[in-house]
């Protein structure tokens, strides 16, 4: 029991820590910036929404940036969750040569860092006329080689059984798919979403280097470059994917955990 107790206060200490940052952008926000001095003034009378006013009322290209973010996040997971969704049906329910071979390189690609594929990346967009594009770093993302294998693990787990009585009904292969598998794999999905939104939502090497025109880029790239207003737009900037996270988070837990005993 008192190891227990431990466990736990040590636990939380942990989360105190890693909580840290986030309370200090978050609470930084609300002070006032002097730009004489180069700092934030912590006087009992400097609590103030300037930083906000400053961020959303005068900083026109920071809601840009903002929907740049946006747009570049759900695109990409409008392609990666279907993509993800069939190549697992395909890996985890149907026999093909080379099947477990292909999966084992699937496994590779996701975890090879970026800069490993970064020249033939800029190759292939080159070559394909998509650099300066936003889709330069949509579609790379798109093709989630994580997704595939975090939904396989997933999907290898729901009963054969059930989709042999399903083709004796006369069901197809795609009707499968779509009325037996989606459903039953909603935790594992909500999963990949999350995770992907995140994964996208904070990039900032591909649009770097695959973006020139500064009006595409998303405002992870430029948000350490804001000064008098940094803490307001960094708390603007973590809101959305923290409100994903919270609204998800029991499907989160459900979707890893599941598919990572299977």
């Amino acid at each position: 029991m008192g190891r227990k107790i431990l466990v736990r206060i040590i636990i939380v200490i942990f989360s105190i820590f890693c909580l840290i940052p986030v309370i200090i952008t978050i609470s930084s926000s609300f002070f006032s910036y002097d730009e004489v001095r180069g700092a934030l003034s912590f006087s009992p009378y400097s609590f103030t929404l300037n930083q906000f006013e400053e961020i959303l009322l005068r900083s026109p290209q920071y809601l840009v940036w903002f929907w740049n973010s946006v747009k570049v996040s759900f695109a990409t997971l409008v392609i990666a969750i279907p993509l993800s969704l069939m190549a697992a049906y395909g890996f985890s329910k149907f026999k093909f040569p080379f099947r477990d071979a292909l999966f084992f390189l699937y496994i590779i690609v996701m975890l090879m860092p970026f800069q490993a594929t970064l020249v033939p990346q800029y190759i292939t967009l080159k070559k394909l006329e998509l650099l300066g594009k936003t889709t330069a770093i949509i579609l790379p993302n798109g093709f989630s080689a994580f997704g595939a294998f975090l939904m396989t693990q997933f999907m290898r787990g729901i009963d054969n059984e059930m989709i042999d009585a399903a083709k004796m009904d006369g069901m197809s292969d795609f009707s499968i798919f779509l009325h037996i598998i989606i459903p039953l794999s909603k935790p594992a999905i909500a999963s990949l979403f999350i995770l992907l939104f995140i994964e996208s939502w904070s990039m900032i090497e591909q649009p770097m280097i695959f973006i020139s025109d500064p009006s595409k880029l998303p405002l992870s790239v430029y948000l350490g470059r804001i000064t008098t207003s940094l803490y307001a737009g960094g708390t603007i900037f973590v809101i959305l994917p923290l409100l994903i996270y919270l609204l998800g988070y029991e499907d989160l837990v459900e979707g890893i955990s599941l598919g990572s005993i299977k």
